[in-house]
């Protein structure tokens, strides 16, 4: 585990915290000893809290042991085959009997883009950490300046932490990973929360501007049973503990205050508080892996213009649910950082003006 280190020095005047290539992005009043088991805890059972689920899993880049034995992996492997293809066949027949083979959680492939080259969705990146694994989504707001979630970076050092630009796929059609991006400095909101992920919103700068259209935060309000769009490269089914190679989307909607707080007590209401809460789309939803990715709202109906309302924080449940947080069942709503409610901490960070990053 490692230990945050450095005093940091006050930014006024929203009071964020900077650090160079060799410290962690980190805020001032961070439990540094505590904080780094709960991103890996991913339930939380006191009643007094809300039962949260993190969409973040160390899946991806995962350090070898040098001194491992090729022979001893390669029996574990044939092993475990058997197992894991009778397991998965159970589960995709309980899967399909339920939700309709609705494969993100009930996703499908991010679309082409009417206009782009690459994809619909340039703006999406993925954030990993070489030293954990931890692979995040994210959204580029200008030609350097890229927002995801407090969660996904509050342990990681600098220098660890890696992004995929302007790519659909993590890896090329021959399996080999596509070029990763450093980042040269990182802000989080100060009054991140780590029980009730309040704040959670997190600013990274690349180490050179990229030639890619940004998504602009979109500023009108956010209502109830609202159709909105997820993006990411998580799981696609709850077994998995392997991300999807190639990015996803699915269609959710927000559900209201009354619906969301049964699983999320202190929700206050989608355009009201900093949050906004989806549900009531079985077989839907982000997952592991999908932690800080956009969640978007579409400007115009005919073409492929999407404007930033939220970024992938938590799932939340019900005490009593049998399901125990699995992402897309009916007992689970998802809840997101409302962006444009951090305009003022996304500004005061990156030193962009509102008019450059909203519509």
């Amino acid at each position: 585990m490692r230990l945050f280190s450095t005093v940091l020095t006050l930014t006024t005047p929203l009071q964020i915290y900077a650090l160079s290539t060799e410290n962690t992005i980190q805020r001032h009043d961070l439990d540094v000893v505590n904080a780094p088991m709960r991103f890996l805890k991913p339930y939380i059972y006191n009643s007094a809290k809300p039962n949260i689920k993190h969409k973040i899993r160390p899946v991806l880049l995962k350090r070898k042991d040098k001194k491992e034995n090729k022979d001893e992996k390669k029996n574990e492997k044939e092993e475990k085959k058997d197992k894991k293809k009778k397991k998965n066949k159970k589960n995709r027949d309980k899967d399909e009997s339920a939700t309709g083979k609705m494969r993100i959680i009930g996703g499908v492939d991010a679309e082409t883009g009417l206009r782009q080259n690459l994809f619909g969705y340039p703006f999406t990146v993925m954030v990993t950490d070489l030293t954990t694994g931890i692979i995040c989504g994210g959204s580029l707001i200008s030609d350097m300046w890229i927002v995801t979630a407090a969660h996904c970076l509050a342990e990681s050092a600098l220098s660890d932490v890696r992004v995929l630009v302007g790519s659909k796929t993590i890896n090329d059609r021959l399996g080999i990973p596509k070029p990763l991006t450093t980042i040269q400095k990182g802000y989080i909101h100060k009054d991140y929360n780590t029980d009730t992920q309040l704040n959670d919103i997190c600013v990274i700068k690349l180490s050179k501007p990229v030639n890619i259209r940004p998504v602009k935060i979109d500023t009108r309000p956010i209502g109830d049973d609202m159709p909105l769009r997820a993006l990411g490269w998580g799981i696609t089914h709850n077994e998995s503990s392997s991300p999807s190679n190639t990015l996803k989307q699915v269609d959710l909607r927000t559900v209201s205050k009354a619906e969301c707080q049964r699983r999320y007590t202190i929700f206050a209401g989608n355009g009201i508080g900093t949050q906004i809460c989806t549900g009531n789309t079985p077989g839907k939803d982000t997952c592991l892996g999908d932690s800080g990715g956009p969640l978007i709202r579409q400007l115009d109906p005919t073409g492929d213009n999407w404007a930033l309302v939220g970024l992938t924080s938590f799932g939340a449940w019900l005490n009593n649910s049998k399901t125990m947080g699995v992402c897309g069942s009916d007992d689970v709503v998802g809840v997101y950082t409302n962006v444009y409610k951090h305009i003022g901490f996304i500004t005061a960070a990156t030193n962009l003006t509102r008019s450059q990053i909203t519509i």
